[in-house]
Protein backbone atom coordinates (compact mmCIF):
# COMPACT_ATOMS: atom_id res chain seq x y z
CA UNK A 1 0.00 0.00 0.00
CA UNK A 2 2.89 2.30 0.33
CA UNK A 3 4.13 1.92 -2.50
CA UNK A 4 1.00 1.83 -4.57
CA UNK A 5 0.84 5.58 -4.32
CA UNK A 6 -2.63 5.59 -4.92
CA UNK A 7 -4.45 8.38 -2.69
CA UNK A 8 -7.24 5.57 -1.49
CA UNK A 9 -4.15 3.06 -1.01
CA UNK A 10 -2.17 5.36 1.15
CA UNK A 11 -5.53 6.49 3.28
CA UNK A 12 -6.79 2.85 4.19
CA UNK A 13 -3.00 2.21 5.05
CA UNK A 14 -3.52 5.04 7.20
CA UNK A 15 -6.46 3.38 8.69
CA UNK A 16 -4.65 0.61 9.25
CA UNK A 17 -2.09 1.86 11.39
CA UNK A 18 -3.92 3.70 13.80
CA UNK A 19 -3.60 7.07 11.82
CA UNK A 20 -6.93 8.09 11.31
CA UNK A 21 -6.59 11.98 10.61
CA UNK A 22 -5.11 10.98 7.23
CA UNK A 23 -6.60 7.75 7.00
CA UNK A 24 -10.28 6.16 5.25
CA UNK A 25 -12.49 4.31 7.24
CA UNK A 26 -15.09 2.46 5.80
CA UNK A 27 -18.78 2.26 7.47
CA UNK A 28 -22.16 1.13 7.25
CA UNK A 29 -25.26 2.39 7.52
CA UNK A 30 -24.95 3.06 11.66
CA UNK A 31 -21.79 4.61 11.38
CA UNK A 32 -23.47 7.21 13.20
CA UNK A 33 -23.81 5.91 15.97
CA UNK A 34 -19.76 4.75 16.48
CA UNK A 35 -18.65 7.36 19.20
CA UNK A 36 -15.21 6.42 19.60
CA UNK A 37 -12.63 3.61 17.63
CA UNK A 38 -12.53 0.26 19.51
CA UNK A 39 -9.99 -2.47 19.39
CA UNK A 40 -11.73 -5.84 18.09
CA UNK A 41 -10.24 -7.53 21.43
CA UNK A 42 -11.99 -4.97 24.03
CA UNK A 43 -15.30 -5.35 21.68
CA UNK A 44 -15.15 -9.32 21.76
CA UNK A 45 -14.70 -8.85 25.63
CA UNK A 46 -18.00 -6.47 26.01
CA UNK A 47 -19.95 -8.53 24.18
CA UNK A 48 -18.79 -11.89 26.15
CA UNK A 49 -19.68 -10.14 29.38
CA UNK A 50 -23.12 -9.12 28.32
CA UNK A 51 -23.49 -12.48 26.75
CA UNK A 52 -22.45 -14.29 29.78
CA UNK A 53 -24.94 -11.82 32.27
CA UNK A 54 -27.81 -12.32 29.84
CA UNK A 55 -27.42 -16.10 29.83
CA UNK A 56 -27.23 -15.72 33.98
CA UNK A 57 -30.32 -13.71 34.26
CA UNK A 58 -31.96 -16.59 32.12
CA UNK A 59 -30.70 -18.98 34.30
CA UNK A 60 -31.54 -16.62 37.76
CA UNK A 61 -35.31 -17.20 35.95
CA UNK A 62 -35.07 -20.43 35.25
CA UNK A 63 -33.69 -21.54 38.43
CA UNK A 64 -36.84 -19.27 40.59
CA UNK A 65 -39.56 -21.18 38.15
CA UNK A 66 -37.90 -24.29 39.30
CA UNK A 67 -37.72 -23.29 43.67
CA UNK A 68 -41.06 -22.51 42.84
CA UNK A 69 -42.23 -25.97 41.59
CA UNK A 70 -40.38 -27.53 43.97
CA UNK A 71 -41.58 -25.73 46.63
CA UNK A 72 -45.59 -26.51 45.25
CA UNK A 73 -44.10 -29.98 45.44
CA UNK A 74 -42.92 -30.18 49.27
CA UNK A 75 -46.05 -28.45 50.31
CA UNK A 76 -48.24 -31.16 48.55
CA UNK A 77 -45.83 -33.86 49.50
CA UNK A 78 -46.40 -32.97 53.43
CA UNK A 79 -50.33 -32.52 53.15
CA UNK A 80 -50.18 -36.05 51.60
CA UNK A 81 -47.75 -37.23 53.81
CA UNK A 82 -49.69 -36.05 56.73
CA UNK A 83 -52.91 -37.35 55.22
CA UNK A 84 -50.87 -40.96 55.37
CA UNK A 85 -49.82 -40.76 58.64
CA UNK A 86 -53.61 -39.66 59.64
CA UNK A 87 -55.07 -42.28 58.03
CA UNK A 88 -52.52 -45.05 59.38
CA UNK A 89 -53.68 -44.12 63.05
CA UNK A 90 -57.02 -44.53 61.68
CA UNK A 91 -56.65 -48.15 60.50
CA UNK A 92 -54.77 -48.75 63.68
CA UNK A 93 -57.20 -47.88 65.59
CA UNK A 94 -60.24 -49.53 63.14
CA UNK A 95 -58.25 -52.60 63.46
CA UNK A 96 -58.40 -52.27 67.14
CA UNK A 97 -62.28 -51.91 67.36
CA UNK A 98 -62.57 -54.82 64.88
CA UNK A 99 -60.67 -56.90 67.24
CA UNK A 100 -62.51 -56.28 70.05
CA UNK A 101 -66.18 -56.12 68.53
CA UNK A 102 -65.85 -58.15 65.71
CA UNK A 103 -69.35 -59.00 65.55
CA UNK A 104 -70.74 -55.82 65.30
CA UNK A 105 -67.52 -54.12 63.22
CA UNK A 106 -68.45 -53.25 59.85
CA UNK A 107 -65.35 -55.12 57.30
CA UNK A 108 -65.69 -52.58 54.62
CA UNK A 109 -64.59 -49.95 57.19
CA UNK A 110 -61.06 -51.40 57.41
CA UNK A 111 -61.43 -52.17 53.70
CA UNK A 112 -61.91 -48.43 52.61
CA UNK A 113 -59.24 -47.04 55.09
CA UNK A 114 -56.61 -49.45 53.94
CA UNK A 115 -57.69 -48.78 50.06
CA UNK A 116 -57.08 -44.68 51.02
CA UNK A 117 -53.82 -45.63 52.64
CA UNK A 118 -52.88 -47.28 49.16
CA UNK A 119 -54.13 -44.06 47.27
CA UNK A 120 -52.21 -41.82 49.97
CA UNK A 121 -49.01 -43.83 49.38
CA UNK A 122 -49.00 -44.07 45.73
CA UNK A 123 -50.09 -40.43 45.86
CA UNK A 124 -46.82 -39.88 47.56
CA UNK A 125 -44.70 -41.81 45.69
CA UNK A 126 -46.00 -39.81 42.55
CA UNK A 127 -44.66 -36.33 44.11
CA UNK A 128 -41.61 -37.92 45.07
CA UNK A 129 -40.70 -38.88 41.55
CA UNK A 130 -42.00 -35.43 40.56
CA UNK A 131 -39.55 -33.56 42.90
CA UNK A 132 -37.02 -36.09 41.29
CA UNK A 133 -37.21 -35.02 37.71
CA UNK A 134 -37.75 -31.37 38.71
CA UNK A 135 -34.32 -31.76 40.49
CA UNK A 136 -32.72 -33.21 37.54
CA UNK A 137 -34.31 -30.75 34.84
CA UNK A 138 -32.34 -28.03 37.31
CA UNK A 139 -28.93 -29.82 37.40
CA UNK A 140 -29.24 -30.57 33.25
CA UNK A 141 -30.20 -26.50 32.76
CA UNK A 142 -27.25 -25.89 35.55
CA UNK A 143 -24.24 -28.10 34.71
CA UNK A 144 -22.85 -26.64 37.90
CA UNK A 145 -24.77 -27.22 40.51
CA UNK A 146 -23.61 -31.03 41.53
CA UNK A 147 -25.88 -33.57 43.98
Amino acid sequence: ADEANYCISLALNNARKGILDRGFVFVGTNGYRVQAIQPVAELLKELKEQFVAALAADKRRSVSATADVLSALRAEYKAAEKRVRDLRIRYGDLLSQYSRAFESFEQSAVSSTRDEIKKASAKLTEIQLSITEKVSELQHDLPFVRS
